[in-house]
């Protein structure tokens, strides 16, 4: 896996196979495709993402240029920002490699993150670094975020709108 800052264990967390061998019963196993989209910005969020094999990247929009913010291979996961917050999605998950990856509902997202306190705590964590991340590092300015005034802390109150 690599990220715009690799060395950040926290926002970049990789599961150990046992974590990922423990969440396997809170989802489903798909096979994807290169170029696929797992998820599109604006689009409302409902399932959660581990890589199991292959790699995926998230992109946003820098004008009509298109940033990679991050990669995430085996053991990553994306899409949790979204499920926690109960906003769209302000960026695209998109399969840069074949592979596979399980899907997690939202509805067993939350039972996962009530009875595995463990990976709950590194999800979350996860969530809050990248959530900083998004407010103020280089993403950023690759990231427009669109969002009614009552959802603004969400993310903080100093999003601009």
């Amino acid at each position: 896996m690599s990220s715009p800052a690799p060395a950040d264990e926290v926002a970049w967390p990789i599961l150990s196979a046992s974590d990922m061998s423990d969440m396997a019963t809170f989802g489903v196993e798909r096979a994807v495709a290169d170029g696929e989209l797992l998820f599109a910005t604006g689009e409302p969020s409902d399932e959660f993402f581990v890589v199991l094999d292959g790699e995926v990247e998230i992109v946003g929009q820098d004008g009509e240029q298109e940033v990679v913010l991050a990669d995430y291979g085996p053991g990553g996961f994306v899409g949790e920002l979204s499920l926690l917050t109960g906003q769209r999605r302000f960026v695209t998950g998109r399969v840069k490699r074949a592979g596979r990856v399980l899907v997690v509902e939202q509805a067993e997202f939350r039972r996962l993150m009530s009875v595995r306190p463990a990976l709950a705590e590194t999800i979350f964590r996860a969530l809050m670094a990248r959530r900083e991340i998004l407010r103020s590092g280089a993403g950023a300015q690759a990231i427009r975020i669109m969002m009614h005034v009552a959802d603004r802390d969400a993310l903080g109150a100093d999003v601009a709108l």
